[in-house]
């Protein structure tokens, strides 16, 4: 079994190296709990200005709520794409380390089967472990997440996917790609979206009896860009109609989190579970030509997605590509606040080890 030492050292990293955030001071005094539960969500190319708590045109008031009741995380810095900071934050280590494969979205494997994973680590701890939504870190069946720590896995192996289609890109060998414990899905109805949380919310409540974590690395809001009426009208005040089709993604995501955070209650578990979130790199800061997965695919003009007052987007190291939003919510034993010291997804490894 892997102690916390022992991980920190396979990654290059000594005990020190857990001063994440300056979390000194933001523990409530409630004394030693067991151990806690982990939801960690990640949203795909949200950016800086895409949320609530940033923009009171987004409506996101699940997400809002955890954040004000939470940790802020004000200055937390990912890589500026999507396999780059998958790996940084299930490794520990910058993804360069184990090749240029791992510095831009790839379907390639990323690491050896003998790298410790948050996974993997959290497994040797007595922890059970699931995966829901997008891994990207290996689009074959053979390099899943399975095989990386997780007890339980469900979604796509490679990346973004049409919404209802759950396709991956049409030319491409990876196409087939949704999967339930690395075995290939027919055909499911639903949006991806809605799909992964129920799937997510069904194992929390099977697994409630022992410590689990559940990884929900959501498709939303990459494009392509498809939403129901429902999620439109909440967003009718926004006149740009792709700029009204993101805000609606983001709502519809929002909605998503808050069926986890429900589900977390109903169970009373909410009490001892430690809620994470951020984006995988920053939103597209130009437009997006549409048709290049499953249709309905549709073109975007530029504005759609923003990441002011913030510099650039993702692809770039500017601020708007590697500065997010993101959150530490522990009821109980964090106490609310605004953070503003640096931190790293690539932190989050050693700190939950």
């Amino acid at each position: 079994m892997m102690n916390r030492r022992q991980f920190l050292k396979g990654i290059g990293l000594s005990v020190s190296a857990l001063s994440l955030a300056g979390f000194s001071g933001v523990f409530a005094t409630t004394g030693s709990p067991k151990k806690p539960n982990i939801v960690l969500v990640v949203a795909d190319d949200l950016g800086w200005n895409d949320i609530g708590y940033h923009n009171t045109e987004i409506r996101s008031p699940n997400i809002d709520k955890l954040t004000k009741t939470g940790v802020e995380l004000n200055w937390h810095y990912v890589q500026p794409q999507c396999t780059p900071t998958r790996v940084a934050l299930m490794t520990g280590r910058y993804p360069s380390r184990f090749g240029n494969h791992c510095t831009q979205a790839s379907n390639e494997h990323a690491y050896s089967f003998k790298t410790p994973t948050i996974a993997s680590v959290l497994k040797s701890s007595g922890y059970t472990t699931g995966c829901f939504g997008k891994w990207h870190m290996g689009s074959r069946p053979e390099w899943g997440p399975n095989h990386h720590g997780f007890d339980y896995s469900y979604g796509s192996l490679a990346g973004a996917v049409g919404m209802y289609d759950h396709r991956y890109r049409l030319k491409s060998p990876y196409t087939r790609t949704w999967h339930r414990n690395h075995k290939f899905i027919g055909e499911e109805r639903g949006h991806a979206s809605d799909l992964v949380t129920s799937e997510a919310t069904k194992w929390i409540k099977k697994n409630k009896a022992k410590p689990f974590f559940c990884y929900v690395p959501y498709h939303s809001v990459h494009t392509p860009l498809v939403e129901e009426e429902k999620w439109l009208e909440m967003n009718k005040h926004i006149k740009n109609p792709d700029r009204r089709l993101m805000a609606a993604a983001v709502s519809h995501l929002d909605h998503c989190v808050g069926r986890i955070v429900e589900t977390l209650e109903r169970n009373t578990l909410r009490d001892n579970t430690l809620i994470i979130f951020v984006s995988d790199n920053g939103g597209i800061h130009g437009g997006y030509p549409g048709g290049n997965y499953p249709p309905p695919d549709p073109a975007l003009k530029k504005g759609f997605s923003s990441n002011l007052p913030l510099k650039g987007g993702k692809t770039t190291v500017y601020e708007g590509g590697i500065r997010m939003p993101a959150f530490i919510n522990w009821k109980g034993n964090l106490t609310p606040s605004k953070n503003a010291t640096v931190s790293h997804v690539v932190d989050w490894a050693p700190t939950l080890a």
